[in-house]
């Protein structure tokens, strides 16, 4: 659990088979990206509450939550198994 701005951020499972969800409590407008280990970008997107990972093999991966208005960030190490 992380907070922004006031803002309670929970992200979940982990590790993960299928979809990380991302609950936010509390009014945000965020970015989300997730990374391979190398730094290669595998998702990106704004103001989600699911990202699907079926598609990504497994290993580990760094997910970034970004607050659009502060610039402030949260980093998450993330283990997809599928």
């Amino acid at each position: 659990v992380y907070e922004i701005e006031n803002t309670t951020i929970e992200i979940y499972p982990n590790p993960v088979i299928d979809i990380i969800r991302i609950d936010i409590d509390g009014p945000l407008d965020y970015s989300l990206q997730l990374y391979d280990l190398q730094g290669k970008l595998k998702f990106s997107g704004n103001n989600l509450d699911v990202i699907p990972v079926s598609n990504i093999e497994s290993g580990l991966y760094i997910l970034r939550l970004k607050d659009l208005d502060s610039a402030n960030y949260i980093v998450e190490r993330v283990v997809i198994n599928n």
